[in-house]
């Protein structure tokens, strides 16, 4: 008798948005003159916000002191933008889109004198 067994298959772990960026290059952060480190209070809050429809939604509260914690790692994978996760972990500065605005100037409704030719 033949005894089939079936393996299923865990669904995968959707990747962090950390994890991605750690695997999009070598680590490379931002040298000492681009990012200064800063003695800061062990009880200063740091809050990660971001912009929602009536104001702002907080995604992540924390202090000083809780963010090299592992407890807290995770919350601040899922907190940070992608931008600022490339900047820490890679250097990469976001590129900024230009945005280029056409305009026309007409004169207003009373016409301008007109220039005398000398």
């Amino acid at each position: 008798m033949y005894n089939q067994q079936t393996t299923q298959e865990s669904p995968a772990k959707p990747r962090t948005a950390a994890q991605i960026v750690l695997s999009s290059g070598m680590l490379s952060p931002p040298t000492a003159v681009d990012g200064p480190s800063l003695p800061l209070a062990q009880d200063i809050p740091l809050l990660i916000a971001e912009e929602c429809a009536p104001g702002w939604a907080i995604v992540y509260r924390g202090t000083v002191t809780s963010v090299g914690t592992t407890d807290d790692l995770a919350a601040l994978e899922d907190a940070l933008p992608v931008w600022l996760l490339e900047y820490l972990l890679l250097g990469r500065t976001p590129q900024v889109a230009i945005v280029k605005i056409q305009f026309a100037l007409l004169p207003g409704e009373d016409s301008l004198p007109e220039l005398v030719n000398p």
